[in-house]
Order: C-alpha cells, then sequence, then structure tokens
C-alpha cells in the first residue's frame, strides 16, 4: 500500500503523481471526511476529466478490495451505483464517479413526503439486490452464520456497554442474555437468504439528479435480507415514525411477486433484524468514538438506545434484553457520552 493511511495530506502528492501516470491532469484535490472509514477519500478537480473520487485503502479490512468488482457486478445488474474507472488493487486504490455530497441523510428534514418517496427508491434498489443470484458475482464476504451474530453481541458487549453502560467493568454477559440472543440468530438464520448491502443506512445513499445511488457495499454478504431493510428503517441517524417504517416495509413486500418469496414475512421478523442491527450498531458507534477517538459518534447512541427500547416494545418475548436495557443508568451514560464527547474516556471502563 503505497498510501499513508494516517495522513491525508502526505497521501496529497502521491495521489496527484498517480492521476497523472494515468494521463490525468489534476487541477485541484480535496480531502473528504467518510464516517467511520479507515480509507482515504479525495475529489479530484481534472482539466481533462473533470470531477472524480480518488479512494484510497490498506489490507487492514479484507472488504476494502471488494467495492470496485462488486459496484462493476451491481451496475451490470441494472442497481444503481457510482461508476469505477479505475481500479488497482495491488496498489490499493480506486476512481469512481462523483455524484456530490448530498445523501438521504441530509434530507432528514425534509417534508415527510419526500423523505418517503426517497425511502421508495432506496428500497426498490435494495429489492433488485435480494433479487440476484450468484450468476456472475465476484468474491463477497463469508455470509451470516451463529458466528457473525455471536461476534455482533460480543461487539455491542465489549465496545458499548463496558465503556458506557458498566460500573463493573470486569462484569460478563448474563448467560440468559446470550442464550435469548443466540435463540434470535438461529431465528433469523433459518430465513430465505440473499444478497445483502450489510450496511444500509442513510449516510450510505448518495442523491444525484433526483435518483439514489447505493454505496459502502463492499460488505456484501449473504443473510436475511430483512437485515437491509431494518438497518435502512431504523438507522439512528434519522428519526422515523413508527406508521412510516410499517408503511415502507409493506412496500418492501409489495415489491415481491411470488408468494413463496418474503411477500409473506410478517413484521416479528423485520423487528427481530432491526434488534440484531441496532446492538451492532451500539457496538460500532462505541468503537469509533471511544477507540479511535471519532468522538462525534457518540451523539448517536441515545437514538440507537431510544430505537433499541421500541424494537422490543415489539418482542416481548425478549425479557432479558428488556430488562437490562431498562435497568441502564442514563445519567452515568450520559455522563460517559459527556466525557468521551469532550475528548476523555469517562470511568475508563472499557479498558
Amino acid at each position: 500500500m503505497p498510501f499513508e493511511m494516517k495522513d491525508t495530506i502526505a497521501a496529497l502528492p502521491q495521489i496527484e503523481k498517480t492521476l497523472q501516470g494515468l494521463g490525468i491532469t489534476v487541477t485541484n484535490i480535496q480531502p473528504l471526511i467518510k464516517g467511520g472509514s479507515a480509507r482515504l477519500f479525495f475529489r479530484v478537480h481534472s482539466a481533462n476529466k473533470g470531477k472524480m473520487i480518488f479512494v484510497a485503502y490498506d489490507d487492514s479490512k479484507e472488504e476494502n478490495a471488494l467495492y470496485a468488482p462488486l459496484a462493476i457486478f451491481l451496475r451490470a445488474n441494472n442497481i444503481d451505483v457510482p461508476v469505477v474507472f479505475f481500479h488497482d488493487q495491488k496498489a490499493g486504490y480506486l476512481i469512481m464517479e462523483d455524484l456530490g455530497d448530498e445523501d438521504l441523510y441530509s434530507q432528514r428534514e425534509a417534508p415527510l413526503a419526500r423523505r418517503l418517496d426517497l425511502y421508495k427508491q432506496v428500497l426498490r434498489e435494495i429489492h433488485k439486490l435480494h433479487c440476484l443470484s450468484d450468476k456472475g458475482l465476484p468474491r463477497v464476504m463469508p455470509p451470516f452464520a451463529e458466528a457473525t451474530f455471536r461476534w455482533e453481541r460480543e461487539y455491542f458487549w465489549e465496545q458499548f456497554v463496558r465503556p458506557f453502560v458498566l460500573l463493573d467493568a470486569s462484569a460478563e454477559m448474563p448467560t440468559a442474555l446470550v442464550k435469548e440472543l443466540t435463540d434470535m440468530a438461529q431465528r433469523l438464520l433459518v430465513a430465505p437468504r440473499s444478497l445483502l448491502h450489510r450496511d444500509c443506512q442513510s449516510q450510505n445513499v448518495l442523491l444525484y439528479g433526483e435518483k439514489t445511488y447505493l454505496i459502502d457495499f463492499q460488505g456484501m454478504r449473504w443473510g436475511n435480507p430483512l437485515y437491509d431493510v431494518a438497518s435502512l428503517l431504523f438507522d439512528p441517524y434519522v428519526t422515523l415514525e413508527d406508521s412510516s417504517r410499517t408503511m415502507l416495509f409493506g412496500y418492501y413486500r409489495s415489491l415481491f411477486t411470488d408468494s413463496a418469496t418474503l411477500a409473506n414475512i410478517g413484521e416479528e421478523m423485520l423487528y427481530e433484524a432491526a434488534l440484531a442491527r441496532l446492538l451492532q450498531a451500539l457496538g460500532a458507534y462505541g468503537f469509533l468514538s471511544y477507540r479511535q477517538g471519532k468522538r462525534h459518534f457518540a451523539e448517536h447512541i441515545p437514538r440507537a438506545l431510544a430505537n433499541l427500547a421500541a424494537v422490543l416494545e415489539k418482542l416481548p418475548r425478549y425479557e432479558q434484553l428488556t430488562s437490562f436495557i431498562m435497568a441502564i443508568d442514563k445519567d452515568h451514560l450520559h455522563r460517559q457520552i459527556r466525557a468521551v464527547r469532550e475528548g476523555g474516556k469517562g470511568n475508563d471502563a472499557g479498558n
């Protein structure tokens, strides 16, 4: 990997040299901040090729090298994603279409009718993805399995519960709670599976020319398609009313014409998929804010917990998790969030 991943400024001369070697006359390069990604993003203006996005990545995450071949596959299957112009896996970079900065998240305060129309567009793209076979499919990440859900619940406990919730940092996840979440995984794993985006949330949907485009799908894998739907409808970055979620889920199911498909799967599985996703999201917010110093991610914890509580109201069988969430000391939690956002680590419970 020729680019210095820890410093976007240090990488600029190398990137300009690389672009010049490809016959691209650079007039300006602007580093971009991209969520929780470890990759480096740059907006490039050129005299002869217009605008484009340059992405530099290393081998710290296996999935980084999968983005370009998956983008080509998705476009070949009529799914709206940015065009990849050039990819050099050995060097660790790709060049792709610049679709601007407007995303679904930026529309969070827009009139409800517009928001619902955009969500329907995204669900149509996701539905197309969920209907794909493996014909021509490049390599994807390993499918959802028991080990995946085990990792996600441990991620939730280690990266969120320990540093933000526990007063006793040595406490392990209660056995009864482990069993409850293991049973959840089993139910999600027996459903019909499809290709998943894996991180389908409002900041991973770009808006360009009144169309929605999926991005950050490099974690694609096989699994329960409702994980994607739940990721979108229970996204902690934005607020959706329960009535809107119900309507949008009904719209997603209506896209299936075969009665043997997910058209007949009820809302309970959507809520269980949302539960799984929100545990993962809380782990991610904890990891990114507490471990990696991306402090702003801590601000999303209260909304993620509120969404989780709303999901649990629909799932009475989750007595252990409901009791645990209800028992969280909110004052302690908010002190920890505030400490992390101010640059500290609270009582350092996560170490």
